[in-house]
């Protein structure tokens, strides 16, 4: 049941990833890799750890996380795409 419980998030982190980009909305990219985060977060926990963990892996596997989603972030946050008019 896990296994599609975090189908279903990555779907989702997509899904909205590709509506921010099309709409050109920061509040949703925001939103979008907030999800990322969270699911990230989740399947690391139940896969890589899913034994008991102590503090230290567990915030080591959060900051882990957040390294590769804020990476994510910037790549697709600030790449420029010029309009040209074709008049």
């Amino acid at each position: 049941m896990s296994g599609i419980v975090n189908f279903a998030l990555s779907l989702l982190v997509m899904l909205l990833i590709a509506a921010a980009t099309l709409r050109h909305s920061r509040k949703l990219m925001n939103f979008a890799f907030a999800t990322l985060v969270l699911s990230s977060f989740v399947g690391w926990y139940e896969y890589i750890f899913p034994a008991g963990i102590q503090p230290l892996f567990f915030f080591g596997t959060f900051a882990l996380v957040m390294a590769i989603c804020c990476f994510f972030y910037a790549v697709y946050t600030f790449e420029f795409i010029p309009h040209e008019d074709f008049d």
